[in-house]
């Protein structure tokens, strides 16, 4: 596990337990209940070139803890969930993951993956005869519409355009995924690692919207008779975008996570002004907004005009996201920031039935998953993320999990 001294961000984390990530004994102390109800369906879970991110297992061992009962993952691993061998390999170290916490007196959560999907118009009807091959362990397709992490974007309208007239053709109706930044409107060359806030220059909010309105028309187009879900939303312009689609009675939904709900670039602002560098921690795709924007986003979500919160869980090493290394990677660890979203949305008064639809039952819906209803129907147990720690005592995540140090939020 990476180490970074917590003190010099201000946070105070304590924990019990050990565990490493080369294969050494995990001790799992549960906070509170052990009741896990809730489904995140967007998490990136890293594992085999990437696992000095992230491993499934170790993802699994955090959700026991959290609460959550259901992953489903996106499929920018490396290499990528794009074909028949790469699906078989993952299920296949999945199950060992679970098995291997349930033997040291864990409890894994339900887990699910997304075929990623290429330029290639075979390997498209390869990933629809695979989603239908493996389902429910396949949940759905995904397509990145923007350049992100992991170099599989579709970015140009031709190609998108391929991918819904094939998924169409093969009588797809299952949920397709998008990322959704337009990448003409994305100027990377904007960001200076010195200055965070860049990043939402870079990649602005207009990049979004655009992109939207596009994969609207485009799945409209070819007569898409799917579901399509926006993920991460992160602009209330977007959400409008899908509240027209749905009065239209189109198949379409959109998620958003606790970092463009919670945090903005004033979030962002305030870190970079307390330690030079620190900003990075908070450089996601698509970006943080201005509070205007996240404060509308916040509104939208109270009034139940989003679909479901998702995390986007996407860890790094402390050193990718701190400048030390020649990029600055985007993502952040997202899963404590589940627990912290549902207790805001709790707080704000938000009803019984809408908390249930955005923890769990609009995605199993969608997704048509025949995990229990019963593994869900139990309120998660209140966890007290600023106690969250790696077992062996350290930092989680290296220091890099916003979440459980509360001057980030």
């Amino acid at each position: 596990m990476r180490h970074i001294d917590l003190a010099s961000f201000g946070g105070h984390i304590t924990g019990t337990g050990s565990r490493s990530r080369n294969g050494s004994q995990y001790r799992v102390d549960p906070i509170g209940a052990r009741q896990q109800m809730i489904l995140d369906p967007h998490v990136h879970l890293r594992d085999w070139s990437q696992a000095h991110k992230e491993t499934i297992y170790h993802a699994f061992w955090l959700a026991d803890r959290l609460g959550i009962r259901g992953l489903i993952e996106m499929p920018n691993t490396g290499p990528p969930l794009t074909s028949r061998m790469a699906v078989e390999q993952r299920l296949e170290l999945a199950a060992k993951a679970a098995d291997r916490l349930q033997s040291e007196g864990g409890q894994p959560p339900h887990y699910a993956m997304h075929i990623g999907l290429a330029r290639n118009p075979e390997q498209i009807r390869e990933a629809v005869r695979l989603q239908r091959a493996f389902f429910p362990r396949t949940a759905g397709l995904k397509m990145y519409a923007g350049h992100s992490t992991g170099e599989m974007g579709i970015v140009e309208g031709s190609a998108q355009h391929q991918v819904y007239a094939t998924i169409a053709e093969e009588g797809y109706r299952g949920p397709l995924i998008v990322h959704c930044e337009a990448e003409e409107l994305i100027d990377n060359g904007k960001f200076d690692a010195t200055r965070p806030q860049s990043h939402s220059e870079a990649r602005p909010a207009e990049a979004e919207i655009r992109s939207i309105e596009q994969q609207l028309a485009l799945a409209s187009a070819v007569g898409f008779d799917g579901h399509l879900h926006i993920a991460h939303i992160s602009t209330p312009e977007g959400v409008a975008l899908v509240q027209a689609a749905k009065d239209r009675n189109r198949r379409v939904s959109c998620g958003v996570t606790p970092h463009h709900c919670l945090l903005s670039l004033n979030s962002q602002s305030n870190l970079e002004r307390k330690q030079q560098g620190r900003g990075n921690l908070l450089k996601v795709n698509p970006p943080l907004r201005d509070e205007e924007r996240r404060s509308r986003l916040w509104q939208l979500l109270c009034q139940g005009r989003i679909d479901w919160i998702e995390s986007d869980h996407a860890p790094h090493a402390p050193d990718e996201k701190t400048g030390k290394q020649k990029a600055v990677a985007s993502g952040i660890p997202g899963l404590s920031g589940m627990n912290l979203l549902y207790a805001r949305l709790k707080a704000a008064g938000t009803s019984t039935e809408q908390l249930k639809a955005l923890r769990w039952s609009n995605a199993l819906r969608i997704y048509r998953l025949p995990w229990p209803e019963a593994d869900f129907a139990t309120e998660p147990p209140a966890v007290d993320i600023s106690t969250l720690s790696e077992p062996d005592g350290s930092p989680l995540y290296g220091g890099v999990d916003p979440y459980p140090q509360s001057e980030f939020v």
